[in-house]
């Protein structure tokens, strides 16, 4: 009998105890192995079958509160948790829960509207983070900002009691969204230099400090804010150009409006150090947030601060609110298409800001060698033009673009125009009109009044007056882009300038009684600022047409300048009180009084330039100041060369110079000063040495020399004694004696003396020694060759030089 014939249906099945081929066909397969298995599972999981059937049906686990859907899911493998994300598309609230290893029970971690959670929005990106002390949860909706949460529940953010102990606080029940935020909004601190303290180990030189929020380890969770104005500290007793001396005092900060909200506990203190003209950067201290507002002293005593940059203070850290995707790598959080906050025009609001001046009264028994005035009453220029910004600060601690603050709008004063013939007319005239506006030829600001809470007292320190900006416009103009600008658009830009000195007072009151009349009282110094009316800034917040959200996320802001280092008004600047005074060759120059404020006289200026009297050589005989005593018989002129310009000058004789009475006069060089035009008299030298001639005796020597007076035969001074001998009696000097007497034996004729370079007193040779005066060394003529010429003593050469520039001998 035949064996029957096997079909392609077998009738075995197989066990699948080796698994599942999907590689070959069904008359291949061995038996042990399956091709197919839907819906497959092993029959038992303690691995005493490998026999399949079908895997049960899904079952309820979990059942979420009534009216909740899933939009999101995490599974932290680690702990076996389960963590949802749920909301109720009805009533708006959500939630975040949890399950244990499977128990499919549902608990609760935060239920709060302000998750904003939303079913077209569903949480598909979420990553966790296992530290030593707790669990976090990251997500991203794309619609929310991004966020984390901690699940321990004791760290969840509960919104804070107001008023409680900051070492112990007590929170209501109600979860603060903000605090699951990973860039949350905050309160930015301010920083203030209060009081500059005895007793420290700080350097001369100049302080600034800035604010961060941070962790207990002093890393950093925001930019560093409130960098405060340089404060100086020095010694003002010491006058040296190092500046790295230790002065012995210390700078107490106070820090206010510090986030008490329990969002952040710590907060970082850095102090930017320029000494000797180098800047340095360290953090002083990490301190824990106990209330409001505290007080910091920095003694400089701490010698291991952390090293920082200057980018450090100065970096700002990104804001973004939201992300598309999420993932880590290595427990580094990577965010994917990253959204920053909406830049938004703030313009219009900038527009209709009305900036005004204001001085500050400092009085009389008070400087700027008091640091805190020096650090926070630092004044602007007047006169000088400046371009102001508005910088909006954000809750979440951003700070926006600087929006333009225009100056304020030409009235008919500023406009109406100024002929070239005006005495103060400046610059280039309009070509059409021959003129210029008034704005461009004086200053237009004015004074509004005193300050509220001014008073007349002496002592009285605070506001002084103010009033409105001065005119001015540029040549360029606002982009023609309405949207932005509104209506400036197109218009010359606007800047704010400042009142100048006749407007506002610098630093003393100038009281007109009468035409040149001017009494300068030395009662008070005005530094001059910026006023600003807060309350004017917060009604154009409310009235622009930002939504109220946007309108909410203002926390405050601050007013900022542009940088004039290009771009300035004044050429050259200085205060001229106090000035000094001197002439040179005929002009009146004056200068400020420098350094110390010293009205004694100048002990590195002279009164009169000596540049033209040089040193000389031996043998020279010219660029020697002398002082010369001249009397003159009969009019006409004197000529002689200035020891102080170098020039030749020619004065009269009965004029500049009297007649008949003995004068005296500087000249430089000799035969110098010269009579002319008539004139007559004698001229005697008051500057001159004394030499010792000596000749061998038995040598006869002749010399010729340039005595000071025009006598003949010795007989104006001795010899003997080194002296010029008094003229006979009834005579003041010998200029006056031989002007009298030209025919005298003892006299010869002046003018002939003058006109020689070197005047012989007798012609005769002599042999030994002589003493005689000469305004330059005495030159051998004739005779014998053995001789020696020694200088004895110098005679009247300070008669002529230059004093101490006495510069502030004036009232």
């Amino acid at each position: 009998m035949a064996e029957q014939e096997q079909g392609n249906i077998r009738q075995e099945y197989n066990n699948a105890t080796t698994g599942l081929n999907m590689d070959q066909t069904l008359n291949q397969i061995p038996k042990g192995k399956l091709t197919y298995a839907l819906n497959a599972t092993v029959e038992n999981f303690d691995s005493n079958s490998v026999n399949y059937q079908n895997e049960p049906g899904n079952e309820p686990c979990v059942t979420f509160p009534s009216g909740f859907v899933l939009i999101g899911t995490h599974f932290i493998q680690e702990k076996n948790k389960h963590v949802f994300f749920i909301t109720n598309p009805e009533t708006g609230a959500s939630e975040i829960g949890y399950m244990d290893n499977n128990d499919c029970i549902y608990r609760t971690y935060v239920s709060a509207p302000c998750l904003n959670f939303n079913i077209n929005n569903p949480i598909h990106k979420s990553v966790h983070r296992i530290t030593e002390c707790n669990t976090e949860v990251y997500w991203t909706d794309g619609l929310n900002p991004r966020r984390y949460i901690d699940l321990n529940p004791d760290n969840l953010p509960y919104v804070l009691i107001g008023g409680t102990p900051a070492c112990d606080p007590v929170y209501s029940d109600q979860i603060d969204c903000n605090g699951l935020n990973v860039q949350p909004d905050f309160v930015i601190p301010q920083l203030d230099v209060t009081r500059i303290a005895t007793g420290g180990d700080l350097q001369a030189g100049t302080y600034q400090f800035a604010i961060q929020y941070c962790d207990p380890a002093g890393n950093p969770f925001t930019s560093y804010y409130s960098v405060t104005n340089p404060t100086p500290v020095a010694d003002t007793s010491i006058t040296t150009p190092n500046f790295n001396y230790q002065v012995g005092r210390s700078i107490e900060l106070t820090v206010s409006n510090l986030d008490n909200t329990g969002l952040y506990d710590y907060f970082n203190i850095a102090v930017i150090k320029t000494i000797n003209a180098i800047t340095s950067v360290e953090l002083i201290g990490t301190y824990f947030i106990d209330g409001a507002s505290q007080v910091i002293t920095y003694t400089g005593q701490n010698k291991t601060n952390v090293r920082l940059t200057i980018n450090d203070i100065f970096e700002k850290f990104p804001y973004y609110e939201i992300a598309q995707d999420l993932t880590a790598v290595r427990d580094v959080l990577v965010w994917d298409q990253l959204t920053s906050i909406e830049r938004i025009n703030y313009q219009k609001i900038a527009n209709g800001i009305d900036l005004q001046w204001e001085t500050y009264r400092i009085p009389a028994n008070e400087s700027y060698a008091d640091e805190l005035n020096a650090t926070n009453l630092r004044g602007y220029l007047r006169d000088e033009v400046y371009a102001f910004e508005i910088v909006f600060l954000l809750q979440n601690g951003k700070q926006t673009d600087g929006f333009h603050i225009p100056g304020r709008v030409a009235n008919v004063l500023d406009l109406s125009p100024v002929s070239q013939s005006n005495d103060d007319f400046i610059g280039d005239p309009d070509p059409f009109t021959g003129t210029s506006p008034y704005w461009k030829i004086y200053n237009t600001a004015t004074v509004t009044g005193f300050s509220p809470g001014y008073s007349p007292a002496t002592g009285y320190k605070g506001p002084y007056q103010y009033g409105e900006f001065a005119y001015w416009q540029s040549t360029e103009e606002y982009p023609c882009n309405e949207e932005l600008w509104g209506d400036l658009a197109g218009q010359p830009i606007r800047h704010h300038k400042f009142p100048d000195a006749l407007v506002s007072p610098i630093f003393e009151s100038a009281i007109f009684t009468g035409q040149n009349s001017m009494a300068i009282q030395k009662d008070a110094v005005f530094p001059l600022g910026v006023r600003i009316d807060v309350q004017q800034v917060v009604s154009l917040i409310q009235a622009s047409d930002l939504t109220t959200e946007q309108k909410n996320e203002i926390a405050g802001f601050k007013i900022i300048r542009g940088d004039r280092s290009t771009n300035k008004s004044i050429v050259a600047k200085g205060i001229l009180r106090n000035v000094g005074k001197y002439n040179r060759e005929g002009t009146d120059y004056y200068f400020p009084n420098y350094p110390y404020n010293d009205l004694r006289q100048d002990p590195f200026l002279l009164e009169n330039s000596n540049a033209y009297t040089i040193p000389l050589a031996a043998n020279s005989t010219s660029s020697v100041c002398r002082q010369f005593t001249v009397y003159a018989t009969k009019a006409g002129v004197i000529k002689y060369i200035d020891c102080y310009s170098g020039e030749g000058v020619t004065k009269t004789i009965g004029g500049d110079f009297p007649l008949n009475t003995s004068f005296n006069l500087c000249a430089l060089d000799f035969p110098s000063p010269k009579f002319d035009q008539g004139a007559e008299g004698s001229i005697i030298s008051n500057t001159y040495n004394w030499y010792k001639l000596t000749v061998g005796a038995a040598d006869q020597t002749q010399f010729w020399y340039y005595p000071p007076v025009p006598t003949s035969g010795g007989c104006g001074f001795d010899g003997l004694s080194a002296n010029i001998l008094p003229p006979p009696s009834g005579y003041s000097d010998w200029a006056e004696y031989c002007a009298l007497n030209p025919t005298n034996g003892c006299c010869n004729s002046p003018q002939a003396a003058l006109e020689k370079t070197f005047w012989d007193v007798d012609g005769s040779l002599f042999g030994g020694v002589r003493i005689i005066p000469s305004l330059s060394p005495p030159v051998y003529k004739d005779g014998d060759g053995g001789y020696s010429v020694e200088l004895l003593d110098t005679i009247g050469y300070g008669l002529c030089a230059p004093s101490q520039l006495n510069a502030f001998d004036e009232e």
